[in-house]
């Protein structure tokens, strides 16, 4: 029994080897696209479009340096009134990667992060516009998988995390802090290349 365990032990170490060396490289992305209509008693219109290109570099077999950008733009209308929003935000952040299999692996981000947004409200009745610009400065910790159908390809896919947030308001100047943990309602999805030194 004792040598089945050991032969076993010694396949998963042989199957998880490493597939990342210093100084590989990736660039990769997301992309999302959601649109919500309400029902005829609760006319609500929610459109949204956000694409978030990133690159990283490796610093070991395990851990990476990355860069993410997103933009975002989104419209909101109900009754009697119209938002249209506008975001960017840059992110940078350290990625640990566990590899769970030689296509498969489990990440953890550790990020810190800078978002700018302004909200453009039209009163429908009076065809009043007002502008709400404030900020965000975030940390946090975001899990994620990694799969890999060919050694360069890599489908991504982000399950939230835990996050802190300070909100800035321009115009009132007030401000707000929140921790929060989300899953999958913040799941997203992208896909990068990899550049990595063949073996």
């Amino acid at each position: 029994m004792k040598t089945i365990l050991l032969l076993l032990l010694s396949f998963i170490s042989f199957a998880v080897s490493a597939q990342f060396t210093k100084g590989d490289k990736f660039l990769g992305g997301s992309l999302n696209i959601s649109s919500q209509n309400g029902a005829s008693y609760n006319p609500i219109t929610n459109n949204r479009f956000s694409v978030g290109p990133q690159a990283g570099y490796f610093l070991t077999e395990k851990y990476a340096l990355v860069a993410k950008l997103n933009y975002t733009g989104a419209f909101y209308e109900t009754t009697g009134s119209k938002v249209i929003s506008t975001s960017f935000s840059i992110t940078p952040a350290v990625r640990r990667y566990f590899q769970i299999s030689d296509k498969f692996f489990f990440n953890l981000d550790a990020y810190v992060g800078f978002s700018r947004q302004t909200d453009k409200l039209t009163n429908s009745f009076s065809n009043l516009t007002t502008q709400n610009p404030y900020y965000y400065l975030s940390a946090g910790i975001e899990p994620g998988f990694i799969f890999f159908p060919a050694p360069n390809w890599g489908f991504n896919a982000s399950l939230g995390g835990l996050n802190y947030s300070h909100y800035q308001n321009l115009s009132t100047a007030s401000t707000s802090n929140s921790i929060g943990l989300t899953w999958s309602s913040s799941l997203t999805f992208g896909v990068s290349y990899y550049f990595v030194t063949k073996k």
